[in-house]
């Protein structure tokens, strides 16, 4: 199916070539493209925080999240995550959802891979 396909074809971290569909009230964004044919694709306004989206405008966006089971890509617009390589990508996406969930990180030195988990 088209579906699988297209979710199968997908990683954390690589990058998409996509086109607004539309724009939500909440800042919401959801995506069309060749890449990601039948899914559900959207970024949060969060991950688009300084990018300024409008229907039918091109952009590059990040993966973030494949959701298999409701076929939904969670990507991200932000300019750090688009440079970020896959493995980094990875680890700021689920250092949000720590900070999110009461953990926080320390960096270590030169702000790099977390060395130790602490719950807040």
């Amino acid at each position: 199916s088209p579906v699988v396909t297209s979710l199968s074809c997908l990683a954390i971290g690589q990058r998409l070539q996509l086109v607004v569909d539309r724009v939500e009230d909440d800042g919401t964004v959801y995506f069309t493209g060749t890449q990601v044919t039948k899914l559900t694709v959207t970024a949060s306004r969060y991950h688009q925080r300084e990018v300024t989206v409008s229907p039918g405008q091109r952009c590059t966006a990040v993966v973030l999240f494949v959701d298999l089971l409701s076929s939904v890509v969670h990507v991200s617009l932000r300019q750090e995550l688009l440079n970020a390589n896959a493995r980094k990508v990875w680890w700021l996406r689920n250092l949000g959802n720590l900070s999110q969930s009461g953990w926080s990180c320390d960096k270590g030195k030169h702000n790099q891979q977390p060395q130790l988990l602490t719950r807040t």
